[in-house]
């Protein structure tokens, strides 16, 4: 409790952003990074495409494919 002293008290001295590392101090880092684009041709998406469609609006596959057979 605060006032309480039991001679538990030590004061705190600060982190440096080294220590919250989880590597060997001498262990570099590296990051990696890249974009992934996809472009088809035509009305209807390929079909490995058709399950993201659905994980975005259960669905939304059919639709877009019944939207193309209409346009023809």
């Amino acid at each position: 409790m605060a006032g309480d002293s039991n001679g538990d008290d030590k004061e705190l001295s600060p982190i440096t952003p080294r220590e919250l590392t989880l590597n060997e101090p001498d262990e570099k880092q590296v990051q990696e990074s890249g974009i992934v684009a996809t472009r088809y041709q035509g009305p209807i998406p390929p079909p490995e495409m058709l399950p993201a469609l659905e994980r975005v609006k259960p669905g939304l596959a059919d639709r877009v494919i019944t939207m193309a057979e209409n346009a023809q």
